[in-house]
């Protein structure tokens, strides 16, 4: 469980808040208005996170947890790296229709790979363990994320979340025997 924490924090400082996201969008965007644009993007990540999470479970038990928090960690990194040269509202498109799925591979193959390890016992302190320490480096990656922003580009921002995260998904490939012989699928 430790190892498997300890993987999904180094991954949480990649994992930038949503507003970056829509900056980015709105920086970049040349319409009439980019606020708008920005706005309606986010609301397109949201009915894509909301319908790609509803299906992982199954899926889950079908192609294994670990595989598929595999491939929303990838699937997030590479989101990470689309955004930096998107330029145009179709590459936008594309951006935020990936981070909706691949945050709602993340999020419930977070809570479901917890509560696999945890112990009967301890499941819900497990995930409230596992909440609190994610979400702190989360908020640091948000906090180093406006850094760069202020001092860099927004460029700067995404590239440092596409290492850190792409850091976390190498971490978690390869320790994926020793978190399955603990019952990760």
């Amino acid at each position: 469980f430790a190892l498997y924490v300890l993987i999904a924090s180094i991954f949480s400082f990649g994992q930038i808040s949503y507003m970056f996201f829509v900056m980015d969008a709105q920086a970049t965007l040349q319409t009439r208005n980019p606020i708008l644009s920005s706005m309606l993007l986010y609301v397109l990540f949201n009915i894509f996170y909301t319908i790609a999470a509803i299906p992982v479970g199954a899926l889950s038990d079908k192609i294994g947890r670990w595989n598929m928090l595999i491939a929303g960690y990838i699937l997030f990194t590479l989101t990470l790296v689309n955004f930096i040269a998107a330029a145009s509202l179709g590459a936008f498109v594309s951006c935020f229709i990936m981070y909706g799925i691949s945050l709602a591979l993340i999020k419930v193959l977070h809570k479901a790979c917890t509560a696999d390890l945890a112990p009967a016992h301890l499941k819900a302190t497990a995930l409230g363990t596992f909440e609190s320490i994610t979400g702190l480096c989360t908020f640091g990656a948000s906090i180093i994320a406006g850094s760069l922003w202020q001092w860099g580009t927004h460029h700067h921002v995404f590239l440092a979340a596409a290492v850190i995260s792409g850091l976390g998904a190498i971490l978690l490939l390869a320790t994926k025997h020793t978190l399955t012989h603990h019952r990760l699928i």
